[in-house]
């Protein structure tokens, strides 16, 4: 007896799809028969069957929304469908490739809102933003054009930044209430401590990326309530700094097991004062090999490459061997360093 792909459950389809194309919704290679949206802008059409099978798949299977699908006019009516369909979502990156405007910010917004966020436990928001946002973004009306209802997200010309940036962190806590994972821009305003403040028992990585050349030098601390957020985040297993960080920071958590500023900048002129950390196994750093020096950690004794054993550009050392300024962890917490030729 012969078995046709009409005598095939929704559910063997369902598996075959998912073995076949990966969960990243937004990919931009379309033409790749492996690619979700090449899936849906074909599949629905064959059949009804295979219509009603694609919407199913896309409630039960959660997907991930990549970096460029914010701020980029050709995904305009890919969030359209995701939003009618209700999406379920598990990561959601809204980094664009451009500084958003308000009228993307109130799109995420809307999909946090329509997309099913049941699932969602990772968020990134690495821009800036500004009411009127790059000229390359597009207009209510390319909204409107690709379907998605301009009264649905609640448009208002009178919100200044911070109210847009509080609707969006307001927003995020209340459709992701148990967020795991959250990476922010840190600038000279406090816009990443609406996000922070939502998530304080729930977290359990933390990054924060700093613009080069964004920043003054100042303690951060005193200036972004960044200790006193850090140290009330009581699930928080790892932190990672990114960027041009300026000044000072102190980090003290009683959960904290990794540390992660091997992203730092060489021109970052940062240090971690003062680290209280009694459960941290790994502080990760960049080693400038240039100059012998630690970016963002000071020894208390001078180190150079004859007193490191570095393997594959990496080099472990145990601090309960080697001394380091404001470090207090536990004696076998491994500092890492990870060797880098700046080339400026």
């Amino acid at each position: 007896m012969t078995t046709s792909a009409e005598d095939l459950s929704d559910d063997i389809w369902i598996k075959i799809f998912q073995y076949t194309h990966h969960n990243i919704i937004g990919d931009k290679s379309v033409e790749d028969p492996a690619s979700i949206s090449r899936l849906f802008a074909v599949a629905p059409y064959v059949s009804k069957q295979l219509h009603r099978i694609c919407n199913s798949y896309a409630k039960i299977i959660s997907f991930q929304v990549e970096h460029g699908t914010i701020g980029n006019l050709s995904s305009l009516p890919l969030i359209e469908w995701m939003c009618k369909c209700q999406v379920k979502i598990c990561s959601f990156n809204a980094t664009s490739y451009h500084d958003i405007n308000s009228l993307w910010l109130r799109i995420i917004v809307h999909m946090l809102i329509c997309c099913d966020t049941t699932d969602l436990k990772s968020f990134t928001l690495k821009c800036s933003f500004s009411l009127e946002g790059s000229d390359k973004l597009g207009t209510l009306q390319d909204a409107e054009l690709a379907g998605i209802s301009l009264e649905s997200m609640h448009l208002s010309d009178f919100m200044d930044e911070l109210e847009h940036q509080a609707l969006l962190a307001n927003t995020l806590g209340e459709q992701a209430p148990n967020l795991e994972s959250l990476s922010l821009i840190v600038q000279d305003n406090t816009f990443h401590t609406l996000y922070l403040g939502k998530f304080q028992s729930s977290l359990k990585e933390l990054e924060l990326f700093a613009y080069e050349g964004e920043f003054d030098s100042f303690h951060y601390s005193e200036h972004h309530n960044v200790k006193d957020m850090i140290e009330n985040m009581t699930a928080l297993t790892k932190l990672t700094l990114t960027g041009e960080f300026r000044g000072s920071m102190t980090i003290n958590s009683e959960s904290l097991e990794e540390i992660n500023i091997r992203g730092m900048s060489k021109h970052s002129d940062f240090v971690v004062e003062s680290c209280v950390c009694p459960k941290l196994k790994l502080f990760a750093c960049a080693w400038d090999n240039e100059h012998s020096v630690i970016i963002g950690l000071e020894a208390v004794n001078p180190l150079d490459d004859f007193d490191l054993e570095f393997e594959d550009d990496v080099a472990d050392i145990v601090v309960g061997t080697k001394a380091f300024h404001g470090l207090d962890v536990p004696k076998d917490c491994i500092v890492s360093l990870l060797r880098k030729r700046f080339l400026l």
